[in-house]
């Protein structure tokens, strides 16, 4: 039975959740995995219904996220560190002060979550937004 750790963030201003995406873009993260971006389309209501698209529609996945941050709507992409690749659903709740990332995609290199903490951590505050509450769940 496989494992999945579950790391719920707080931070202590709103960001903006497209920006912050693209910058962990730039710090060792992918939001494409085996050549396929996984995200939640625009008025998915909260369903979940994950869409896939192809790595070369880059642009386009991010101008339907941005209709999402418009109708106040939750954020999910699919993100893999490059480094471990490993990774799983990036979700940013609609107040822009809260995000969780479920680490359901796993290689042999699977380290621990304060890897991860650490990693975001560090992207989140060279934005000048810090970190104000950090929970671990293995689900």
């Amino acid at each position: 039975m496989s494992q999945t750790t579950s790391i719920d963030f707080e931070v202590s201003k709103p960001f903006d959740a497209i920006e912050f995406i693209k910058y962990l873009e730039h710090q060792g993260w992918a939001a494409s995995y085996d050549g396929k971006i996984t995200y939640l389309p625009a008025g998915d209501d909260g369903m979940y219904d994950w869409r896939v698209a192809s790595s070369n529609d880059f642009e386009l996945v991010f101008e339907e996220l941005q209709k999402k941050v418009l109708s106040k709507e939750s954020i999910g992409v699919v993100l893999i560190d490059k480094e471990t690749n490993c990774g799983g659903e990036l979700l940013i709740w609609p107040d822009y002060t809260s995000f969780s990332l479920s680490l359901s995609i796993k290689s042999n290199e699977l380290r621990e979550s304060e890897y991860y903490i650490d990693k975001i951590s560090e992207s989140l505050a060279s934005k000048g937004v810090e970190l104000s509450n950090v929970e671990v769940d293995i689900l």
